[in-house]
C-alpha cells in the first residue's frame, strides 16, 4: 500500500508540489504573455517588445513568459524582464502576493515531507538515547545493560511501535471484528 511506504509517500508528495508549482506558473505565464501582447497590439510599450521582434515562435514566447513568472514566483526576480505599462504592473502586483503565499506554502509542505521522511528513525533514536540515559542514571551493570538494550531493540524492531496503536484499533472495532482479529493473531496458539 502507498500509505505504508514512506519513500512512495515522499515521491508522491513531491510530485504534487511540483505539479502545483507547474500549473500555477503555467497559467501565470499565459496571462503574463496575454497582458503584454494585448498592450503591444494596442500600441503601448510592453515587456514583449524585444522578445516578439527577436523570437517568432510561440514556444519561445512561452518560455520567456514562463521564465518571468517562475523567477517572480520563486522570489528570485532577476529584473531583466520588467513590467513596462500599467496593465503589466497591475498583473505583477497581483502575482507577487499570490506567488509569495504559494511559494511559502510549497516550501512549508516540502519541509514537512522531508521531516516525515525520517520520523520513524528519529523516534527510534530518541528511544535509544532515553534508554541509555535511564540505564546510566540507574547505574545498571554493563552486562545487564547490554541484555536490556538488546531485548528492547528487538522488541521495538518487531513491534514497530504498533503496540499502543493495536490496542486503539481493537478498542474501536465491533466485538465480532475484534474477535476475528484476535483469532487471526493468536489462533495458531489456540490450536
Amino acid at each position: 500500500l502507498v500509505e505504508a511506504n514512506v519513500m512512495v509517500q515522499f515521491i508522491l508528495g513531491l510530485a504534487k508540489l511540483l505539479g502545483a508549482l507547474a500549473m500555477t506558473t503555467h497559467w501565470a505565464a499565459c496571462i503574463w504573455f496575454f497582458v503584454g501582447a494585448k498592450a503591444k497590439a494596442d500600441g503601448q510599450k510592453s515587456w514583449v517588445d524585444p522578445y516578439l521582434e527577436v523570437y517568432d515562435s510561440f514556444t519561445e514566447h512561452y518560455v520567456w513568459s514562463l521564465y518571468f513568472t517562475l523567477t517572480t514566483m520563486t522570489t528570485v526576480g532577476y529584473g531583466d524582464i520588467t513590467p513596462e505599462n500599467y496593465a503589466e504592473v497591475l498583473f505583477s502586483l497581483v502575482l507577487l502576493p499570490v506567488a509569495s503565499v504559494l511559494f511559502a506554502t510549497l516550501m512549508g509542505n516540502l519541509t514537512d515531507l522531508i521531516t516525515n521522511l525520517n520520523a520513524r528513525s528519529r523516534a527510534r533514536q530518541k528511544k535509544k538515547t532515553m534508554l541509555s540515559h535511564y540505564m546510566a542514571w540507574r547505574c545498571i551493570p554493563p552486562k545487564l545493560k547490554g541484555q536490556i538494550r538488546a531485548s528492547l531493540l528487538y522488541l521495538w524492531e518487531t513491534k514497530q511501535d504498533y503496540e499502543g496503536y493495536e490496542e486503539e484499533v481493537k478498542d474501536q472495532l465491533p466485538t465480532t471484528l475484534r474477535e476475528e482479529l484476535c483469532l487471526h493473531f493468536y489462533g495458531g496458539l489456540l490450536k
